[in-house]
């Protein structure tokens, strides 16, 4: 029986008006005389689609060790996700309806489920080199250290790099304040250990200047943070990284930044003029603030991590501009980005992201966080055209 990994070419998307030829082998005990591939789309421009049903037949093209072959192509002129099965047509009009079972293959009855067709605007151009690598995500904080850098950080830094790390007690918020100062000079030390894994890729955790281990509270988009090393010392982890044919994956987090960060300053750590502290900082038009200064949109209820508006001029600017996040740490040596939640990002946002990450050459690696099916993700109500051809590599 159909089977898509076999029959189907080319196996996986498909682009907009390229050929997709179908094989469909049933038995000939059945009578099935005529075979018609059934599509129809579900996802695409605007979002949900409820289109008519596409009708293809797919002729008989032979018959082999009792099965009669059925063999046929079409193209699809709308890009988006498609959903297809299978009818078979006996001799006397009667159709026999296949669907998806659970291996994948086709069985015969009512109401299966179908399968899917993803069909993209344009080829991808996912760098070669990723495509059977071997990743390795690094949590800095905890990976390696090597040598003490300054703690200047609230908090406390372990004196033990084997204690147990601070949890939440007694209904207390948990802070990630606790610190044990793995650090670049550590990932350097260890790149022989990651290369005889067969390493190609490292993702790093954020490693901007932050307030807390995670670092997922960007205070300093431009500034690698002290306690993990120098802008110097990321440079020298980047060049040996590729001496040893390792590349440098970045996180970045732009769904949100931290409340103890330049830009918003809560605590005021900051000389620059946060939005928490005035309406006329530069940064005010960044945030979403209900009843100002303490009520503000954040990510999942978290105050620590305020909301950005993604279509702030200076945002835009600050990430995607000249000098700006992307541009700068390309320059550094950086060949592919993970995007934080990036379901939370605007469509429009997403698109310029991906769009400034991939001008900086066709080697450049886009992985988006995404927890279901990334192909066919809602979020917002809005579906997500993630694998259409200009946001995701993954």
């Amino acid at each position: 029986m159909y089977n898509p990994l076999l029959h189907k070419k080319p196996y996986g998307a498909s682009v907009m008006n390229q050929e997709t030829r179908i094989t469909f082998p049933v038995d000939n005990s059945l009578g099935i005389k005529r075979v018609f591939v059934v599509l129809r789309q579900v996802f695409g421009e605007g979002g949900e689609v409820a289109g008519e049903s596409l009708r293809y037949e797919l002729p008989l093209s032979h018959s082999e060790n009792g099965q009669d072959v059925f063999v046929g192509s079409f193209a699809l002129s709308a890009w988006g996700i498609w959903q297809y099965r299978f009818e078979g047509e006996f001799a006397n009009g009667d159709l026999a309806f296949f669907g998806r079972g659970l291996d994948g293959t086709a069985i015969r009855g009512d109401w299966l489920p179908e399968w899917q067709l993803t069909v993209t605007k344009r080829d991808y151009k996912t760098p070669n080199w990723a495509k059977r690598g071997v990743t390795y995500q690094i949590f800095a904080d905890r990976f390696c250290k090597v040598g003490d850098k300054p703690f200047t950080k609230r908090g406390r830094l372990h004196a033990d790099w084997y204690e147990r790390p601070d949890i939440a007690e007694d209904g207390r918020d948990y802070r990630a304040d606790d610190f044990f100062g793995g650090n670049i000079e550590g990932i350097i030390s260890k790149l022989d250990y990651l290369q005889s894994l067969g390493v190609s890729l490292i993702y790093l955790s954020p490693v901007f200047e932050s307030c807390s281990n995670h670092r997922y509270d960007t205070g300093d988009y431009l500034k690698i943070d002290p306690l993990l090393g120098t802008e110097e010392e990321f440079g020298n982890l980047v060049k040996r990284a590729g001496e040893k044919g390792i590349k440098i994956m970045l996180d970045g987090v732009f769904n949100h930044t931290g409340s103890d960060s330049k830009y918003f300053n809560k605590e005021g750590t900051y000389p620059d003029l946060g939005a928490y502290q005035s309406k006329q900082s530069p940064y005010f038009d960044w945030y979403y603030f209900t009843k100002y200064p303490d009520e503000y949109a954040c990510w999942w209820g978290s105050t620590v991590v305020p909301t950005v508006n993604k279509s702030a001029q200076g945002f835009c600017d600050l990430v995607l501009g000249e000098n700006g996040v992307i541009d700068k740490w390309s320059k550094a040596g950086v060949k592919g980005w993970r995007l934080d939640v990036v379901d939370e990002l605007p469509i429009d946002f997403t698109n310029k992201l991906c769009s400034r990450i991939k001008s900086e050459g066709e080697d450049m690696l886009v992985v988006g966080e995404v927890w279901e099916d990334a192909s066919i993700k809602i979020a917002y109500s809005e579906w997500r055209p993630y694998f259409m051809g200009e946001q995701l590599d993954s």
